[in-house]
């Protein structure tokens, strides 16, 4: 009989000593205290003095997690990755056609947005991962990059059906990152002072939906919007693939 994932991470996590167990926990009771201070203050207004304050660690106790706040970012960037990633998976087996898989896809940043969006956010800098450790760097790639090949599969299955005609020389994976950098300006943007509220823009969600919907139907990519009711394949994510118990669950740390 084949091994399943589950036996298999079951087993792993019975090898793990009480002493890595115990740090594992106190690991996690930090970026829990640690993730609304980030969204509160912004990266600029967050020290590792005021999360020494919220979790009763000394800062040298702290420094021993965690050298800088940069690195308490970025671990709480590769635990929102790491929750998006397990939606991700999900995605391949709702039943529908491949536009309709792509709009599951881009719903995972509605459900993670404002907290765990914006501090994966803050981690795709360049200038901001060169100040956090090799193995945390490596670790937010490769969950990237299973993010991304997990789209682009969406994208070849549209053109093997004839669903999507992609230009002469667009890929698959550029027209991936276009549509991504769509919905992360989106996002990105309401962090812009001011302007959000004065051009009346505060729900980055509708945005995503009406210009994400607009940017497909220009690619042709069908069923266009005049052609199937996305109102009612959104309904459909919510009721049969992300469920309010499903999601409640991976937003809590």
């Amino acid at each position: 009989m084949s091994r399943v994932p589950a036996d298999e991470a079951l087993e792993a996590e019975a090898s793990v000593s009480p002493r890595e167990r115990n740090q594992r926990s106190r690991l996690a009771a930090i970026l829990r205290l640690a993730l609304p201070l980030v969204c509160e203050e912004g990266f600029g207004g967050f020290s590792m003095e005021r999360l020494a304050e919220a979790t009763g660690y000394s800062r040298t106790a702290l420094y021993r997690y965690f050298p800088c706040k940069e690195e308490v970012v970025i671990a709480l960037a590769i635990e929102s990755f790491r929750r998006r990633i397990q939606l991700y998976r999900m995605v391949p087996s709702f039943e529908g056609r491949p536009r309709e898989r792509w709009v599951a896809m881009a719903e995972v940043s509605a459900i993670f947005y404002p907290d765990f969006f914006n501090v994966e956010l803050l981690s795709y800098t360049r200038s901001f991962r060169e100040r956090t450790s090799k193995e945390r760097q490596a670790e937010v790639h490769r969950l990237e990059m299973e993010g991304y090949g997990l789209a682009v599969e969406i994208i070849r299955e549209a053109t093997r059906c004839g669903d999507l005609v992609l230009e002469q020389g667009m890929t698959a994976e550029r027209f991936m990152f276009g549509n991504s950098m769509l919905v992360n300006g989106i996002f990105g943007a309401q962090g812009t002072v001011g302007i959000v509220e004065e051009l009346d823009a505060e729900d980055p969600v509708s945005a995503m939906r009406f210009f994400g919907r607009k940017l497909l139907d220009g690619c042709g990519w069908r069923p266009l919007s005049d052609e199937w009711d996305y109102r009612e394949t959104v309904r459909r994510i919510y009721r049969e693939l992300f469920t309010p118990v499903l999601i409640d669950r991976l937003k809590r740390l």
